[in-house]
């Protein structure tokens, strides 16, 4: 790749739509009401159902479909329609009344989380790609967590399979739950193979009381709080919400935990339960995630915007 083209590249991404400019877009969203269109600028393009046709009973979903192009004019410039379609599309809305705290290792955030799953009164939801059975950080989180379900915490463990094929001994699972945890594995290995093996769960999350929510790249393994070296000093971040968002995040935790649930549940008292923890800060917070399931690309989009969206570095 030329430097020239390079130039070219970063200048495309910091540039802003007009009103009156005619731009092409593909396709990312099809409603009965409007189309969603990535036109590659800061924000991503909505024609509503009026716009695209004046006829009245036109069938957007029968004339339009996910990955066309389409050329449209820019009538109005809405710099918050990238919130507008992670809520209508992804199903993640924007939440106030959170603040944040930022974690550069996985070392300072480790003991937060202890902290803070000591204070668990209600229930602790936890879900990771990697747990390692043998090491501190692990044994010591679940030290807790089996201290919790005595008094009377509803907690809930779910980590993958593939993951975690060589940190913990077969049937770890069962291990668990005889001490009270309910526990899943996402996506068991089978003897045959399957293209489904490739859909794996790496998120990394713990909700506690609904109130407090942790995320990031760490996973419960001694690496990623330095406890023991394998390449180097690890470098792994995370953060710390309080408030209504955590209700995100308490959502996306039972959407992956239905999926290996013979009874789906709603969940609407747990996020009922975030909800109630308004903090005092301003700005707003987008808890979000991706599934292969669909063709609606969230997590693809959010990175792409966002580095459409950088204005000093990406």
């Amino acid at each position: 790749m030329s430097e020239e083209f390079n130039m070219e590249l970063i200048d495309s991404t910091m540039k802003t739509i007009r009103t009156g400019e005619v731009v092409e877009g593909t396709v990312i969203g099809v409603k009965e009401d409007e189309i969603i269109l990535n036109i590659g600028y800061k924000s991503d393009g909505i024609i509503t159902k009026s716009e695209y046709s004046n006829a009245p009973n036109v069938d957007l979903a029968a004339e339009v479909s996910v990955g066309d192009k389409m050329n449209a004019k820019v009538l109005k410039v809405n710099e918050g329609s990238f919130a507008r379609y992670l809520s209508q599309y992804g199903g993640s809305p924007a939440y106030s009344g959170t603040s944040v705290k930022y974690y550069p290792l996985g070392d300072h955030m480790f003991e937060d989380i202890k902290k803070e799953l000591l204070k668990a009164k209600k229930f602790i939801f936890m879900e990771f790609f990697i747990i390692n059975s043998a090491d501190r950080m692990w044994n010591e989180i679940f030290d807790i967590l089996k201290k919790k379900v005595n008094e009377g915490v509803e907690v809930r463990l779910m980590y993958d399979a593939m993951g975690c094929l060589a940190t913990i001994p077969r049937r770890y699972d069962e291990e668990i739950r005889a001490y009270g945890i309910k526990c899943q594995v996402f996506s068991p290995l089978m003897p045959l193979f399957s293209t489904h093996q490739n859909n794996r769960d790496h998120r990394k999350i713990i909700v506690i009381d609904g109130s407090v929510a942790f995320n990031g790249g760490i996973n419960l393994a001694d690496e990623y709080i330095n406890e023991k070296e394998r390449f180097g000093h690890w470098k792994d971040n995370g953060y710390k919400l309080t408030g209504t968002a955590v209700a995100g995040f308490t959502g996306l935790f039972l959407d992956m935990w239905n999926i290996n649930s013979d009874v789906p549940e709603d969940g609407g008292e747990y996020i009922t339960e975030s909800l109630r923890y308004k903090t005092n800060e301003t700005g707003f917070v987008i808890p979000f995630g991706d599934t292969p399931n669909d063709n609606v690309y969230i997590g693809k989009r959010a990175y792409i915007h966002n580095l459409n969206n950088a204005s000093k570095y990406g």
